[in-house]
Parts: C-alpha cells; sequence; structure tokens
C-alpha cells in the first residue's frame, strides 16, 4: 500500500525544506499504521489512535495538522484518508 506519488518528487525551489519536513511527517504517520509490531496494531493502543485521530482532523489553524499538510504539499486528503482506512482495517483483521 503506497500514499499517492511523493509530492516532493518533481519539486525544486523556495519551500523546499518545509515541504520534506511536512511530506516526512505525512509518511511517517503513515507508515507508523503499517508497521508489524503488537504494539501499532493492538486494540485501543493510544499511538495509533492518536495517529488515527491525526488523519481525520479538519483543522486547519495548526501548521502540522493532516489538513494543513495536505493543503501545503498540494494533495488530497480524501484520497490520503481512503488509504489509512485500508491499512487500519487490514491491522485489525491481522488482530
Amino acid at each position: 500500500m503506497h500514499i499517492q506519488d511523493d509530492p516532493i518528487e518533481h519539486a525544486d525551489g523556495p519551500g523546499m525544506p518545509e515541504r520534506r519536513l511536512m511530506s516526512a511527517i505525512l509518511w511517517e504517520a503513515f507508515h507508523s499504521l503499517q508497521r508489524p509490531t503488537a504494539a501499532r496494531i493492538a486494540s485501543g493502543d493510544p499511538l495509533r489512535r492518536e495517529i488515527l485521530d491525526w488523519f481525520h482532523t479538519d483543522q486547519l489553524d495548526y501548521v502540522f495538522s493532516f489538513r494543513s499538510i495536505c493543503a501545503y504539499l498540494e494533495i488530497d486528503p480524501v484520497r490520503i484518508r481512503a488509504q489509512v482506512e485500508v491499512v487500519a482495517a487490514l491491522a485489525r483483521d491481522r488482530n
């Protein structure tokens, strides 16, 4: 399972360090859900719940919120959320 193509791959010019940071935050959150450790896939795990909550917030007034990052990187939050739901369902099924 992959998040849509890395938006940083084709970027250059001003704002590049910020784009790399925001991309890294998004990728780390997504891949943290995929890690097959008992703590990540255990039902009720607080870190897993926090990551899922982060993906589902619509907050725009915090620079590192999911929606702010998607807006800055010009990627579709609905598409990312759909992929997150697939990963979350697979993790639940492994339990």
